[in-house]
């Protein structure tokens, strides 16, 4: 990815002004190199360059007097306040601000349904309670909320016990069933309608709403107490149909908002449940199930979305009817992509029409086809505790997403992905003066930065293979350099070779080199076949250099291509790599 250059110089302008009108307008070109790596990831490729043109930038900055710097930052960004900029903001490790009493053991969930794979709108639920867990070294439970026994799948349990160990590092407390705790929702259920906190409905949904909007009360809603008491025992024993009855909350009436007046708390579902069979007629809605978990699970802090706002005040009334503890609430905003669908539903009918091969395709946005390009979850944790866990709801792009994603994961795999030549659409190179050449063989790092992991041995021979793309530009008369290996000059080419003269091994900035491209050995001994799966699912065939022994799971680079993960080993023992990124 290339850096466009004129944003890049406006986002220093910009920064440097801010730094300086905040210090006595003079400002360091070190603190405005770290604000430019979240945004331009991508210049770390050449640190020295981006240094000096901040430093150049930087110093303009400063020759101006203060009266100019606030004059241009204004004309840079009308919206900038001096006063905003002086303050001193507390550090923030992204995420929220809660209470923490003394000697408590932090405690928190995340409560998925059995849907299957969990996608990308899934990760801030995941992270935000992992991460507040790790931070106070508490506990953290996975809690599956699968009180609706319609539709449920099996497999599904597994699959997001994988996706959120996975993202956790494994480290999950506890995992728990709402559906083995049927019998605790009964009790509870019972005791609200005891204390005249909850009673028995028949009436139809389109006519209950009708009492609700007007704040009047349905006709059985006041109905004496031990006849509420034989309805509610008809309800338990089998004596209504499912779809007919429900147990409802005794809210207040009088509440300015309608969903508070009165909610559902338990209904009858008939059929069997995945894990659990027919054992059970009547099925707790959510904010039933949730307000008694959170409170005998000693839930000290509940993170979770801005749209599950409404149940802190539904499940706050069951907790005081009931008299139970109350966990701290915090809801966070939505992150919305504007051109990325992560509709659950709509990718479900994608995989089942074969438009997609399943959850683990690459074109799809779950956890697991990013597991399987290569992505790191510590990659995962880290950018989205610097997007920040906060009330704001916010958008952005796919390339904005995989922008920040990626420059975390790079650096988590580039420490250890050893570097490696491969070839995908192949040409010849024929070296004319190949006995000029000084040396029978050369040798290259196979990591840049750690000559502990050895080195990469390439005979010098007669011919190579480049890669198409190269060899179409690649003009007669010019120079050009094989990576590592030595300087040429082209003298011929037709449609299937380019011939190469030997000039000199080391490279020369002033010898006027056009192209420096990769290549891979003609000779078999020195190469294999691979396969990689780009990021739209295409299988493509391609000559790599002779690699070591890697084991499923481990990341490499192939220069000038970008990182990979190995996959599997194919029916003939070679090779298939996922493609991570560049």
């Amino acid at each position: 990815m290339t850096v466009d250059e004129t944003k890049f110089n406006e986002f220093v302008e910009l920064k440097a002004l801010e730094v300086a009108i905040a210090n006595n307008g003079q400002a360091n070109p070190k603190a405005i190199l770290g604000r430019c790596f979240p945004v331009f990831p991508e210049i770390k490729q050449d640190i020295p360059k981006y240094s000096k043109i901040i430093a150049e930038i930087t110093a303009k900055v400063n020759l101006l007097k203060q009266d100019a710097q606030k004059a241009k930052i204004l004309e840079l960004n009308p919206e900038f306040s001096e006063k905003k900029e002086k303050k001193v903001m507390p550090k923030t490790d992204g995420l929220p601000v809660m209470d923490i009493k003394e000697g408590e053991t932090v405690t928190v969930r995340f409560p998925p349904a059995p849907s299957g794979h969990l996608h990308l709108g899934h990760l801030f639920g995941v992270v935000a309670n992992y991460e507040f867990k790790k931070k106070y070294n508490g506990k953290m439970i996975l809690r599956f909320e699968d009180t609706n026994p319609e539709n449920i799948d099996l497999s599904n349990y597994e699959k997001i016990i994988d996706d959120v160990k996975w993202i956790c590092d494994g480290d999950i407390d506890e995992i728990c069933y709402q559906s083995d705790r049927l019998p605790t929702y009964h009790k509870y259920l019972r005791e609200l309608v005891e204390l005249g906190k909850a009673f028995v409905c028949e009436c139809e949904s389109e006519v209950f709403k009708n009492y609700t909007d007007a704040s009047e009360p349905c006709p059985h809603r006041n109905i004496e107490h031990n006849k509420q008491m034989e309805m509610f025992e008809k309800f338990m024993d089998g004596g209504y149909e499912a779809g007919t009855v429900v147990v409802r909350a005794m809210a207040d009436l009088q509440n300015k908002n309608p969903a508070l007046r009165t909610f559902p708390l338990a209904r009858i579902i008939e059929g069997n449940h995945a894990r659990i069979g027919n054992k059970h007629r009547v099925w707790p809605n959510y904010n039933m199930a949730v307000a008694v978990d959170d409170s005998l699970m000693n839930m000290t802090h509940v993170i979770r979305g801005k749209d599950l706002e409404i149940g802190e005040f539904r499940q706050e009334m069951l907790m005081t009817a009931l008299g139970l503890h109350k966990p701290q609430y915090f809801h966070y905003g939505r992150m919305k992509f504007t051109d990325m669908d992560l509709s659950k539903s709509r990718l479900t009918e994608k995989i089942e029409s074969g438009e997609f091969e399943g959850w683990d395709d690459p074109r799809i946005p779950s956890i697991l086809s990013h597991k399987k390009r290569g992505y790191r979850a510590q990659a995962f944790r880290k950018f989205i505790l610097q997007l920040g866990i906060s009330k704001r709801d916010s958008k952005i792009t796919k390339d904005e997403y995989y922008k920040g994603l990626d420059f975390f994961n790079k650096q988590i795999i580039e420490i250890d992905s050893n570097r490696y030549f491969s070839i995908i659409e192949p040409k010849q190179v024929e070296i004319e003066n190949i006995t000029e050449i000084p040396f029978e063989e050369f040798t290259i790092q196979k990591h840049p930065e750690n000559p502990a992991k050895g080195l990469r041995h390439i005979k010098t021979i007669k011919n190579y293979l480049i890669e198409n793309g190269d060899f179409q530009r690649l003009q007669v008369g010019t120079k050009m350099r094989l990576m590592h290996f030595a300087n040429f000059e082209i003298t011929a080419k037709d449609e299937d070779k380019v011939t190469l003269k030997y000039l000199s091994k080391d490279y020369d900035k002033n010898m006027g080199i056009k192209a420096n491209i990769h290549f891979v050995s003609t000779n078999e001994s020195e190469t294999e076949n691979v396969t990689i799966i780009d990021n739209n699912n295409n299988h493509i065939p391609a000559v790599a250099e002779k690699m070591d022994k890697y084991k499923i799971d481990d990341s490499i680079q192939f220069e000038r291509y970008g990182f990979l993960r190995l996959d599997r080993l194919d029916e003939n023992g070679d090779k298939v790599f996922y493609f991570t990124h560049k």
